[in-house]
Formats: structure tokens, sequence, C-alpha cells
């Protein structure tokens, strides 16, 4: 039961916090506030509504001087107490209309701003991701074909070429690149090992893993690691080389897609604020 009107926003907050805080056993709760009509209370409403709204606006990250001054939720709870003890049915009707109003204004402003980010990206990030996907399935459609061409229908029976020695068996390969590895490791550099089914084999130290990546370079790069299993580094690189397949049809669908997220933009873009003439 609020007998007075405080005059700090954070007393009403704070009477109110009472019955918020952790002991409470009450599931609900009625909270009376004990007005005058045509008396001192409507302008002692009044100023606390005007500090609410300045205090909501330094303490939000909204744009109060643009969009939404009026939308703070205690300031117009204070704004409907203020009404009622003016007495005036008409100030009721129009703190009413005004609380609308600022509901309908914050709608349209993000209806707005949801159209400037819609536009940034028809005009801008969408051609882009559309081109670098494009490029995408562009080399790794000519890294199939290279692989196509080279990989061995059998994979026991292969060639590979390591620090300018060719190799036919797998744990015989698997050794040489692990021996490669730990000689670049040796002068902390990366670089060139030898060549397999006409990619570039090229590796790289990570320090973070510990761990040797091997690049299979063609038009586009495909990663695996170096293990301490001779045999099993040749499996991981067929596996590299036989994932492009799966890579081409992820990048035609990501392309897709993004011929979708357009349409829909479009779509967006030519629909009006839907409350215009409500606002109006």
């Amino acid at each position: 039961h609020h007998l007075d009107v405080p005059w700090r926003p954070s007393d009403v907050e704070q009477q109110e916090g009472r019955i918020l805080r952790q002991g409470n056993q009450n599931e609900s709760v009625h909270i009376f506030r004990y007005l005058t009509e045509s008396t001192f209370d409507a302008y002692m409403w009044q100023i606390l509504e005007n500090k609410q709204k300045f205090i909501g606006q330094v303490m939000t990250s909204k744009s109060p001087a643009r969009s939404c001054e009026d939308t703070d939720e205690v300031s117009l709870k204070y704004a409907e107490v203020k009404a009622l003890a003016s007495g005036n049915p008409l100030i009721m009707e129009k703190t009413e209309l005004d609380m609308q109003v600022s509901k309908l204004q914050l709608m349209k402003a993000s209806h707005t701003s949801r159209h400037y980010q819609l536009e940034d990206l028809l005009l801008k990030t969408y051609p882009k991701q559309i081109s670098q996907t494009s490029a995408l399935i562009s080399g790794l459609e000519k890294d199939q074909d290279t692989v196509n061409a080279n990989f061995p229908a059998d994979t026991e029976h292969f060639k590979v070429t390591i620090a300018g020695k060719e190799y036919r068996d797998r744990k015989e390969a698997g050794t040489a690149i692990i021996a490669a590895c730990a000689g670049l490791k040796a002068v902390h550099s990366g670089g060139t090992i030898g060549e397999y089914a006409g990619f570039s084999m090229q590796v790289q130290f990570d320090s973070f893993t510990q761990n040797f990546n091997l690049t299979l370079k063609g038009e586009i790069s495909h990663m695996t690691e170096v293990g301490t299993d001779p045999s099993g580094n040749i499996t991981r690189i067929n596996h590299a080389l036989g994932n492009i397949k799966t890579k081409i049809e992820s990048a035609k669908q990501r392309l897709q897609d993004l011929q979708n997220q357009i349409t829909e933009a479009r779509a967006e873009l030519n629909r009006p604020f839907s409350h215009e003439e409500e606002l109006s």
C-alpha cells in the first residue's frame, strides 16, 4: 500500500522490491496506490515520469533521441498514474494514445532499420558471398577433375613423391612424410614436401596443437593432419581428396541458399510497414 508519492523513481523501485526479493512466499501480490484527484499528486507523478524518462535513456543502449524516449516501461506506468490522479478522462485517453504512438514509432523504426540492413545485404554481402561460393565451386570441380585423372583406382597401388623420391609402399611413404615434417620442425619452418595425385603437398607446424598440418594444394587447399602412424597418413590424404565431392555438393547447396535468401530479402524489402495507417 503506497500512501505517498516518492520523490525519486528509485524510491518506488525500493518499495516494490520488498515483494520481489528472496523469501517472499506469495505467488501473486496486489499493489495499491492511493491518490486524490485534482491535487498536487498529479504533478508529483509527472515529475517522477520525467525523471524516469531521463534515467531510462541513460541506462539503456537504445537511441532515445530518435525513436524511443517515451517507451520506457516504468515511465509509462508513472504516466498512467499521473493521468488517473488528474481526474480528467481526456488526459487518461491522451496518455493511452501517447503510449500506443510510441510503441508504433518504435516498431516503425525497427522496420526501417531492417530495410537498411536488407539493402546492405542485397548490395554488398550477398553478391560477395555468391562470388566467393561460385569461385569455390569452380576450384573444387577442377580439383575433382584432377582427382579423377590421377587418383589410383586401387589405393594400395599408388605412387607419391616425397623430397624428390618416389614411393609406392604405404608404410614407406607415410614414414617419409613423417621424416620430412621432422626435418622442417627442426629448422622451425614449413614448406612443400612432395606431390601426390596431381596435388602438391605442403606442411606447416601448428605450435598450438603441436601437430603438423598437411595441405594438398590444387585450385583449392585441402587440409589434413600428419599422424604418427605411417600407413594412416596415406589413408588421411586419400580421405581428404575423396571428400572433394562432398565439398562440391555443400558449396552448391550454399549457393542455392544464398539465391533463396536474396529472393526472400527482396520480397521483405517490398513489404511496407503494416501499421502505417494506424500510426498516421
